[in-house]
C-alpha cells in the first residue's frame, strides 16, 4: 500500500469515526441502569405563530430530588430536540440567545416561576411539544 492510499483509507476511518462518535456518545448518556428513565422529545416554540429564530429552552424538574434537575435544548428555526429527556413533569421557560431579539421572547417567559410553561414527559413516545408564547 503506497502512503497516499494509506492517507486516503486513515482519512476515511476518521470522518466515519466522527460520524459515529456522537450518536455512541449520546446513546450511552442513557445506559445506566442507575439513571433515571429518558425518552426522546422534540417540540416547537413560536411567538404569534412565528418560530423563534433562536432561543434556549429550559425544562426545570417540579421533583426537588430529581438528577438531573434542569434539562437545556436550543431552539433553531422554532424547533428543538432532546435524545434523553428525563421523564417526569417540568415548568418551562425560554431564554433569548444568538439571533433571537428580546422582543421574540416576552419577559414573563424568561422565568419558570413566570412563565405559565409546563410539560410532563412519558415513558416512551410523546407527543411533539408546543409552546405558543404570546405578547
Amino acid at each position: 500500500m503506497t502512503s497516499g492510499s494509506i492517507s486516503h483509507v486513515a482519512g476515511y476511518a476518521l470522518k466515519r469515526f466522527c460520524l459515529i462518535l456522537p450518536l455512541c456518545v449520546a446513546l450511552g448518556c442513557n445506559a445506566s441502569p442507575d439513571g433515571p428513565p429518558a425518552t426522546a422529545l422534540e417540540g416547537d416554540v413560536t411567538f404569534e405563530g412565528k418560530p423563534i429564530s433562536e432561543a434556549d429552552i429550559i425544562f426545570e424538574n417540579v421533583d426537588p430530588n430529581a438528577k438531573p434537575k434542569t434539562t437545556v435544548a436550543n431552539v433553531a428555526g422554532g424547533h428543538f430536540a432532546i435524545a434523553n429527556m428525563p421523564v417526569g413533569k417540568f415548568k418551562v421557560m425560554v431564554k433569548p440567545r444568538g439571533g433571537a431579539k428580546p422582543a421574540d421572547i416576552p419577559e414573563k417567559y424568561q422565568m419558570t416561576e413566570n412563565s405559565g410553561l409546563t410539560l410532563e414527559v412519558k415513558s416512551g413516545t410523546n407527543p411533539p411539544a408546543k409552546f405558543e408564547l404570546k405578547p
